[in-house]
């Protein structure tokens, strides 16, 4: 069995609490509910503070080994920009970029601090995962949510790079 680790909505009241957020809010736009954390082999043990402030969900091995390599990772990568052809002390201009579905690149200009969500599942969907064999889960896992795409400012084409 492997444990699939998931921001929960105790997140944000604990950080409020210690003092490292001044709100809930605040900590929702840094790590909003359902994204996924982590992936944990069944060995692991949770803390009690960790299993308050996440979810933990109960995934076999073959099914984390298929989850990983179906879950939609977006392809990255650093990107330059030369001023000039001369050798020069100048450092270029450096950027991100990802691959969006259609296979163009997009500036990469504000990343989530965790890739996928899984806030929009139902609970029914949840428990799915855990319950059912896999092939009827890729229905499932096509529902995971990018966060890239959470922001229309990552879809700023890099026209040089899709030419």
């Amino acid at each position: 069995m492997a444990q699939l680790v998931v921001i929960h909505e105790n997140c944000a009241k604990r950080k409020v609490e210690r003092g490292i957020r001044k709100t809930e809010a605040e900590d929702h736009a840094i790590q909003p509910v359902g994204d996924i954390a982590g992936v944990f082999e069944d060995g692991y043990r949770f803390s009690p503070t960790e299993q308050d402030i996440f979810e933990i969900i109960q995934i076999s091995d073959c099914v984390k080994k298929q989850l990983i390599n179906a879950l939609p990772t977006p392809e990255c990568s650093e990107i330059y920009k030369s001023k000039t052809t001369e050798w020069t002390l100048e450092r270029a201009e450096e950027k991100e970029a990802w691959k969006n579905t259609d296979g163009r690149w997009c500036f990469l200009e504000k990343s989530p601090k965790f890739l996928l969500s899984i806030a929009n599942l139902t609970e029914k969907e949840k428990q799915d995962l855990v319950e059912k064999p896999f092939i009827e889960k890729e229905s499932i896992i096509a529902k995971f949510k990018n966060r890239i795409k959470d922001y229309p400012e990552n879809f700023v084409e890099v026209t040089d790079l899709n030419k």
